[in-house]
């Protein structure tokens, strides 16, 4: 009895993983002219609210909801750009 309910439980939760899931994005912001890292720079998801900012050496971690997402990138004294996120 418990295995079967247990079972059902998994059943109905396991699709809805499928409705929420998220890719990891791992990148890093240079600057094109002399390729140095670039700390501080606003990483966001463009309409959300979810978004990171680059660590020192310019790296950045973040949850997006799907392949395709269009992230914002801009930092104070740099133009902001927008960059779609695709599977490698």
């Amino acid at each position: 009895m418990k295995k079967s309910r247990l079972f059902m439980l998994v059943l109905f939760l396991f699709p809805g993983t499928f409705l929420w899931a998220q890719t990891n994005v791992l990148g890093k912001i240079t600057d094109s002219e002399t390729g140095d890292p670039l700390p501080n720079v606003s990483v966001i998801v463009k309409g959300t609210s979810a978004g990171a900012s680059t660590a020192s050496d310019g790296s950045y971690n973040l949850e997006v909801p799907q392949n395709g997402t269009v992230l914002v990138v801009s930092s104070v004294g740099y133009v902001a750009k927008e960059v779609t996120e695709r599977s490698s």
